[in-house]
């Protein structure tokens, strides 16, 4: 019987307390905090009282509707892609130019006389030179491996032999040379003096 009647109790507890909420949100939604009269008939006093909320009374966030885009508005990532013209090949620019530095060709060993040359003059001087570069080193030797001495250009372009050669031999000529991007050639020659 104790519990019927608190059962009763709570109930009665849980409805004012529904009806007191109810009546806190309509006075925040209309903007007035005045209350409504009981029996839900409005006070026409507080009716016409439009007072502005008091601080700290609860405040009611309507989403918005988003706005429907006219038919011929593009979308916000940017127009139809699909819709775009496509370029022809021929309608596309010229490829510009590279601007990148074509590789310096090899450098090369021309030599005066000709490599391979068979019975050249002893008194006659051998004369090297550099085309597209310079020579890096260069070496003169005979058939039993005896250096032949010579000297460089200035600009280390051109070589000749400041040692005279012997009759009736064989001289090999061999070197690197190197051109304008550091590469390097090797070149080799030989000669035969006359007898």
């Amino acid at each position: 019987m104790a519990v019927g009647r608190r059962a009763r109790r709570w109930t009665r507890t849980v409805g004012v307390f529904v009806a007191v909420v109810g009546m806190t949100l309509t006075a925040a939604c209309t903007g007035s905090d005045q209350a409504a009269a009981p029996g839900g008939v409005e006070d026409p006093a507080a009716a016409q009282t439009t007072a502005a909320p008091s601080v700290g009374a609860p405040i009611t966030v309507v989403p918005l509707t988003p706005a429907t885009p006219p038919a011929n508005a593009e979308p916000a990532d940017g127009p139809d892609v699909d819709a775009l013209p496509v370029a022809s090949h021929e309608d596309s620019p010229a490829t510009p130019p590279s601007t990148s530095v074509p590789a310096a060709p090899a450098a090369t060993v021309t030599a005066e006389p000709a490599f391979e040359s068979d019975g050249i003059a002893p008194g006659l001087p051998i004369a090297l030179a550099a085309n597209g570069g310079i020579l890096a080193t260069v070496s003169m030797k005979n058939e039993n491996g005896k250096e032949v001495q010579g000297e460089f250009t200035e600009d280390r372009t051109g070589w000749t032999n400041t040692a005279k050669l012997g009759f009736g031999r064989t001289y090999r000529v061999a070197g690197v040379a190197v051109n304008a991007d550091g590469k390097h050639t090797r070149f080799a020659g030989e000669y035969t003096t006359a007898t």
